[in-house]
Protein backbone atom coordinates (compact mmCIF):
# COMPACT_ATOMS: atom_id res chain seq x y z
CA UNK A 1 0.00 0.00 0.00
CA UNK A 2 1.19 3.25 -1.17
CA UNK A 3 2.03 6.39 1.48
CA UNK A 4 -0.58 9.20 1.52
CA UNK A 5 0.41 11.85 -1.20
CA UNK A 6 3.47 13.75 0.37
CA UNK A 7 5.41 11.16 2.04
CA UNK A 8 8.10 8.54 1.08
CA UNK A 9 7.75 4.95 2.43
CA UNK A 10 10.96 3.25 3.41
CA UNK A 11 10.40 -0.48 3.49
CA UNK A 12 13.62 -2.35 4.80
CA UNK A 13 14.77 -5.84 5.59
CA UNK A 14 17.55 -7.99 6.42
CA UNK A 15 18.34 -11.86 5.40
CA UNK A 16 21.35 -13.69 7.16
CA UNK A 17 23.24 -16.60 5.11
CA UNK A 18 25.57 -18.71 7.72
CA UNK A 19 26.62 -20.75 4.74
CA UNK A 20 27.96 -17.33 2.91
CA UNK A 21 29.15 -15.69 6.36
CA UNK A 22 27.43 -12.36 4.94
CA UNK A 23 24.32 -10.34 5.96
CA UNK A 24 22.27 -8.39 2.67
CA UNK A 25 20.54 -5.61 3.64
CA UNK A 26 17.68 -4.20 1.46
CA UNK A 27 15.91 -0.79 1.43
CA UNK A 28 13.37 0.62 -0.83
CA UNK A 29 11.88 4.22 -1.20
CA UNK A 30 8.20 4.65 -2.85
CA UNK A 31 6.08 7.52 -3.35
CA UNK A 32 2.65 8.17 -2.82
CA UNK A 33 1.83 6.83 -6.10
CA UNK A 34 4.07 3.31 -5.70
CA UNK A 35 6.51 4.14 -7.64
CA UNK A 36 10.18 3.40 -6.83
CA UNK A 37 12.11 6.94 -6.04
CA UNK A 38 15.33 4.63 -4.61
CA UNK A 39 16.77 1.29 -3.41
CA UNK A 40 19.35 -0.25 -1.72
CA UNK A 41 21.31 -2.84 -1.63
CA UNK A 42 24.11 -3.52 1.40
CA UNK A 43 26.01 -6.79 2.21
CA UNK A 44 27.82 -7.15 5.68
CA UNK A 45 29.77 -9.68 7.75
CA UNK A 46 27.16 -12.08 9.37
CA UNK A 47 25.32 -11.22 12.36
CA UNK A 48 23.86 -13.77 14.73
CA UNK A 49 21.01 -11.91 16.17
CA UNK A 50 18.71 -11.55 13.24
CA UNK A 51 17.41 -8.66 15.39
CA UNK A 52 20.65 -6.89 15.19
CA UNK A 53 20.57 -7.30 11.73
CA UNK A 54 17.08 -5.97 10.99
CA UNK A 55 18.16 -2.83 12.98
CA UNK A 56 20.96 -2.44 11.09
CA UNK A 57 18.88 -2.47 7.99
CA UNK A 58 16.89 -0.19 9.82
CA UNK A 59 19.56 2.30 10.23
CA UNK A 60 20.60 1.65 6.54
CA UNK A 61 16.67 3.10 5.86
CA UNK A 62 17.64 6.24 7.71
CA UNK A 63 20.55 7.11 5.80
CA UNK A 64 19.28 8.11 2.88
CA UNK A 65 16.79 10.52 4.57
CA UNK A 66 18.77 13.20 3.96
CA UNK A 67 20.31 12.71 0.81
CA UNK A 68 16.76 12.14 -0.82
CA UNK A 69 15.84 15.30 0.77
CA UNK A 70 12.48 13.56 2.34
CA UNK A 71 10.72 15.53 5.12
CA UNK A 72 7.37 13.11 5.76
CA UNK A 73 8.84 9.53 6.10
CA UNK A 74 7.07 6.06 6.92
CA UNK A 75 9.96 3.48 7.88
CA UNK A 76 8.03 -0.18 7.45
CA UNK A 77 9.41 -3.72 8.06
CA UNK A 78 8.63 -6.72 9.43
CA UNK A 79 10.58 -7.29 12.41
CA UNK A 80 7.93 -6.46 15.24
CA UNK A 81 10.46 -6.42 17.85
CA UNK A 82 12.69 -3.66 16.05
CA UNK A 83 9.63 -1.39 14.68
CA UNK A 84 8.65 -1.42 18.79
CA UNK A 85 11.82 -0.51 19.96
CA UNK A 86 12.14 2.42 17.84
CA UNK A 87 9.07 3.46 18.70
CA UNK A 88 10.40 4.21 22.63
CA UNK A 89 13.37 6.14 24.17
CA UNK A 90 15.95 4.89 26.21
CA UNK A 91 17.24 1.13 24.67
CA UNK A 92 19.65 0.34 26.61
CA UNK A 93 18.29 -2.83 27.82
CA UNK A 94 18.79 -4.11 23.83
CA UNK A 95 21.65 -5.76 22.59
CA UNK A 96 21.12 -3.24 19.55
CA UNK A 97 19.61 -0.51 21.62
CA UNK A 98 22.68 2.14 20.29
CA UNK A 99 22.22 1.42 16.52
CA UNK A 100 18.69 2.18 17.05
CA UNK A 101 19.47 5.54 18.69
CA UNK A 102 21.97 5.81 15.90
CA UNK A 103 18.74 5.21 13.42
CA UNK A 104 16.91 8.22 15.35
CA UNK A 105 20.11 10.62 15.24
CA UNK A 106 20.25 10.18 11.23
CA UNK A 107 16.96 11.28 10.67
CA UNK A 108 16.94 14.69 11.01
CA UNK A 109 15.05 17.43 12.66
CA UNK A 110 12.50 18.51 10.92
CA UNK A 111 11.67 14.98 9.71
CA UNK A 112 7.90 14.06 9.95
CA UNK A 113 8.66 10.17 10.58
CA UNK A 114 6.82 7.21 11.83
CA UNK A 115 7.60 3.50 12.05
CA UNK A 116 5.34 0.74 11.22
CA UNK A 117 5.34 -2.82 11.19
CA UNK A 118 4.16 -4.70 7.99
CA UNK A 119 3.58 -8.36 7.49
CA UNK A 120 6.65 -10.05 5.42
CA UNK A 121 3.93 -10.06 1.96
CA UNK A 122 4.20 -6.47 2.34
CA UNK A 123 8.12 -6.20 2.58
CA UNK A 124 8.35 -8.37 -0.10
CA UNK A 125 10.53 -5.71 -2.28
CA UNK A 126 13.33 -4.94 0.64
CA UNK A 127 13.28 -8.95 1.22
CA UNK A 128 14.42 -9.56 -2.41
CA UNK A 129 17.05 -6.68 -1.91
CA UNK A 130 18.13 -8.11 1.17
CA UNK A 131 18.39 -11.90 -0.33
CA UNK A 132 20.25 -10.40 -3.20
CA UNK A 133 23.14 -8.47 -1.29
CA UNK A 134 23.93 -11.66 0.55
CA UNK A 135 25.67 -12.52 -2.58
CA UNK A 136 27.57 -9.45 -2.93
CA UNK A 137 30.98 -10.84 -1.55
CA UNK A 138 32.52 -7.70 -0.42
CA UNK A 139 31.70 -4.85 2.17
CA UNK A 140 29.69 -3.07 -0.62
CA UNK A 141 26.87 -0.83 -0.71
CA UNK A 142 24.65 -0.72 -4.31
CA UNK A 143 22.09 2.16 -4.51
CA UNK A 144 19.83 2.50 -7.03
CA UNK A 145 18.20 6.09 -7.79
CA UNK A 146 20.43 7.74 -4.53
CA UNK A 147 22.08 10.79 -5.04
CA UNK A 148 26.21 10.80 -3.64
CA UNK A 149 25.91 10.88 0.25
CA UNK A 150 27.13 13.63 1.08
CA UNK A 151 25.54 16.70 2.88
CA UNK A 152 23.60 18.96 0.52
CA UNK A 153 20.97 21.60 0.47
CA UNK A 154 17.72 20.74 0.35
CA UNK A 155 14.96 23.14 -0.90
CA UNK A 156 12.11 23.34 1.70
Amino acid sequence: MPPPEGMIKLNWDASLSKEENRMGIGVVARDHVGSVRASLCASRPYMVDPAAAEAMALWYATVVIHPLCLQKVILEGDALEVVNNMKRDGLWNVSYGLVLEDAKNNICFGVDWQVMHVSCTANGVAHKLAKLAVAINDEQTLGWGLPPLYPRQCNG
